[in-house]
């Protein structure tokens, strides 16, 4: 339930600034999603994650698990959730 919360959160926020969350620079999205368990840790790999996900995906989230877990802090739980 917290993490739905803090992606409803996320989003809203996303969608009130420039449409894209990693504008908010790692303080921003810390203090966003800080509901979450190892909140600190999930916003740091995020934030690392983002400019792979621009560089070789042109911004949109990959949809193969392999292309998934290959971005910082996607892991096989992860990848098979998406």
């Amino acid at each position: 339930m917290r993490v739905n919360k803090a992606t409803k959160s996320l989003f809203r926020r996303s969608r009130a600034s420039t449409g894209r969350c990693w504008t908010f620079g790692l303080d921003g999205l810390t203090e966003t999603i800080k509901s979450i368990g190892l909140f600190r840790q999930k916003a740091k790999k995020r934030h690392e994650a983002q400019p792979a996900s621009v560089d070789d995906y042109d911004g949109v989230v990959p949809n193969s698990r392999a292309a998934l877990q290959s971005l910082p802090g996607v892991g096989r739980k992860t990848a098979n959730a998406c």
